[in-house]
Parts: C-alpha cells; structure tokens; sequence
C-alpha cells in the first residue's frame, strides 16, 4: 500500500509541488547580482568633467579676429591679435550671441586710429 502524503526527507510538498528542501535559487541569484552590481562599481573609472564654458572649436572663424585660448568653469579666455575695432565689434558681438561669458580678454598688436 502506498501512501499519497509520503515524501522523502529531502523533498517537502507546497502547494501540490514538489520542492527540494535545500533548494536555494533565490538568495543564490540575488547574491549573484548583488556580486556583479559591486563588481560593476568597482570596474568605474571617475571621468572629471570639461569645463562649463569650453572654446567653441567648431566653429574657430566666429570670433576672427580674436581666438578662445581656454575655456573654464568662469568663462572663455580670448586673445586678439592685430586687430582694429569694425571686427572686434563683431567678434564681441559674436561671443555675446552664444552667452559666452569672458574670464580673460587680451587685445594686443591693435591700430585704433
């Protein structure tokens, strides 16, 4: 004679299904991913950030004749060179129209007569 509720040591019976007692999947796949999740942190380099306003290297003629030599967490450095006021005007107001505040203006080797 067989009895229907007899199970074997190492199997328990929830809800109609047979289970191993020492099954562990669970806390083993959350300890997995808890090991590659500080793997992950681990692996990280720190990339520090460019500065908040940075030169405007794609577009160099935009502020002829004066040239951005640095940008900063401040504002843009620009250094003009040889240059009389009709395109400094313009350089300026160019540098204006992009909201590039200036931490440094250099004007040097300029006719203003």
């Amino acid at each position: 004679m067989v009895d229907s509720d007899y199970s074997f040591p190492a199997q328990k019976k929830q809800g109609g299904a047979m289970v191993m007692a020492g099954d562990s999947s669970v806390p083993a796949l959350l300890s997995l991913v808890t090991l590659l999740a500080i793997w992950a942190q681990t692996d990280a380099v720190y990339v520090p950030p460019g500065p908040k306003y940075p030169c405007p290297y794609e577009r160099p003629r935009l502020f002829y004749p004066c040239r951005c030599t640095a940008g900063s967490d401040v504002g843009v450095t620009l250094v003009c060179v040889n240059a009389n006021l009709a395109s400094l005007s313009v350089a300026f107001a160019n540098v204006a129209a992009m909201e590039l505040p200036v931490e440094s203006l250099t004007i040097s080797s300029s006719k203003f007569c």
